[in-house]
């Protein structure tokens, strides 16, 4: 800089002073973008190195499924027999169960029941028993008197096949009824020995109605909603949809987010199953927050060629079949874990 001004030598002291503030200036500016230059190279390079770590880690991006090309997600192998197993299968005379891609259903405890059973020899699956268990403490807590009957709950395939045979009108084949999964109830009242839907009842059971989403269960056959109702599903034929008619006395275990959903925007397993496949795959998550205040996403794949499919690296998550076509992956965002290929 001094043999720059040095050169500058020379003239009046007014034109030497403009000269040496003018290069002054020049200076001052070219070190201030080398110093910007310099600064956006480090800048780069660190956003390099997290893409690469997010990348090698599969956490970078946004944790929902919209998050981007699977960030924050891994890849994991799915078995051919899951798409026929898990809490929303879906069972009805177009869609028969699958018996050997699912778990060994247990019996009903024998101690520390509050409520009762039909018949000592019922059987259900082991994870509705677990949320059916929880949901009745509640019951009975709530509803004065209660008193509920299990009435039917699992049913084998030789248990289906004699009710067909039997009635053929009121019973679909072998294979296509929703008991065979285990996590059906139907419920009757103890004390009048009716089902707990029964307008003799006048409404003693509406509390189970009202908060069965809450432990994770819908009504599996819904009442058609009259024409007169003021909601937006007024008139809705619920059993053109299921096929079935009058059973609405039957809970059905699906879990707890879906189980909200489904409540919330009057649905039947079927309409939600299809909503989920048309509208909310990976890459496109529904958010609920469920009966429980837990925070969920929920989303509908397919397997890909290698059997796999994506789910979130750090956040809790169930895998279920619909007994179709794929699965739906069910995001506990209030959950936290480490997910690993």
């Amino acid at each position: 800089m001094k043999k720059i001004f040095a050169a500058l030598e020379g003239g009046s002291i007014e034109s030497q002073k403009k000269k040496k503030m003018t290069v002054t200036v020049i200076c001052a500016t070219i070190i201030l973008i080398a110093v910007l230059f310099l600064t956006f190279l480090i800048a780069q390079g660190v956003a390099l190195i997290k893409d690469k770590t997010a990348g090698s880690e599969g956490e970078g991006g946004g944790d929902g499924a919209g998050g981007g090309a699977n960030a924050g997600y891994v890849a994991v192998e799915i078995a051919d027999g899951q798409l026929h197993s898990g809490s929303l299968v879906l069972v009805n005379a177009d869609n028969e169960y699958v018996f050997e891609d699912n778990p060994e259903v247990v019996s009903f405890p024998t101690t520390n029941r509050i409520y009762g059973l039909r018949d000592g020899s019922l059987k259900v699956n082991p994870t509705a028993l677990s949320a059916f268990n929880e949901l009745m403490t509640a019951t009975y807590a709530a509803v004065p008197n209660a008193n509920v009957v299990v009435r039917e709950a699992y049913r084998s395939f030789e248990d289906q096949a004699a009710k067909h045979e039997k009635n053929p009108n009121d019973a679909l084949p072998a294979g296509y009824s929703d008991f065979h999964t285990g996590m059906s109830f139907e419920l009757q009242d103890g004390d009048a020995w009716v089902f707990i839907n029964d307008k003799s009842l006048n409404g003693k059971y509406d509390w189970l109605y009202e908060n069965a989403h809450k432990y994770g269960f819908i009504v599996r056959y819904p009442d058609n909603i009259p024409a007169s109702d003021t909601g937006n599903n007024a008139g809705k034929d619920f059993a053109s949809i299921t096929g079935v008619s009058d059973f609405s006395y039957v809970f059905r275990y699906v879990g707890i987010a879906h189980a909200t959903y489904i409540y919330n925007n009057e649905l039947c397993l079927e309409e939600y199953l299809e909503l989920l496949e048309e509208n909310y795959n990976f890459g496109t998550a529904l958010s609920v927050k469920g009966g429980d205040g837990k925070t969920y996403e929920v989303y509908y794949t397919t397997a890909d060629d290698a059997g796999e499919i994506q789910v979130p690296s750090k956040y809790a998550y169930e895998i279920s079949g619909n007994n179709k076509s794929g699965y739906i992956v069910t995001v506990n965002k209030s959950k936290t874990v480490k997910n690993t290929q």
